[in-house]
């Protein structure tokens, strides 16, 4: 890490972009202060340091005043409207979307500012969803264009072909007014 401080180690525009996600990182906050703090107790003027966190906002009302303080871009993903995120439960298997909608509407209330250039949503498209329901639930609630990903599906059969070449990929493509989403390979693998 001493070298990496170091003032010969110098980024292209000054800046070194930590990032934290993968799971849900505000479980693991601890973690984060002390990387942050660990940056901040060993200046380094050769470089800038700019946070970003994925989060499912689960947790945020805790630590969104830490977030904010600390400059952090967001991505908070949520799927929509309340039938687009009935995919994302809590531990106990019950639906989070009011609770993530109240974290985020206290966000938004609490520091507009902040959430106008700070904030972002990635949305998954499945079967519950549908890039229209999706766009116009941010763009009404919150007057943002969610980022939108496919829900990557595997499909795996227990027929195999005699000759054990049967694996099909499909791609599909799905456009709607000025969106088009490129859907990753299906892969049916037939045993």
């Amino acid at each position: 890490m001493k070298r990496f401080l170091s003032e010969q180690n110098v980024s292209f525009n000054k800046k070194v972009y930590i990032s934290f996600y993968g799971g849900e990182p505000l479980l693991n906050m601890n973690f984060i202060k002390q990387v942050i703090n660990y940056l901040e107790d060993n200046p380094c003027t050769a470089r800038r340091f700019v946070y970003n966190m994925t989060t499912n906002a689960v947790l945020l009302d805790r630590y969104m005043d830490y977030l904010v303080e600390k400059n952090f871009t967001l991505l908070i993903s949520l799927d929509g409207n309340a039938q687009n995120t009935a995919y994302r439960i809590d531990a106990l298997g019950n639906p989070s979307f009011e609770k993530i909608v109240r974290n985020v509407d206290m966000l938004r209330d609490t520091y507009p500012d902040y959430f106008i250039h700070k904030v972002n949503f990635n949305a998954v498209l499945h079967n519950k969803s549908s890039v229209e329901t999706i766009h116009h639930f941010f763009k009404e609630k919150y007057q943002k264009i969610a980022y939108i990903s496919e829900l990557v599906a595997m499909v795996f059969q227990r027929t195999v072909s005699k000759d054990k070449s049967s694996v099909k990929t499909i791609y599909q493509k799905f456009s709607w007014k000025n969106f088009t989403i490129n859907f990753l390979p299906i892969l049916i693998i037939e045993k």
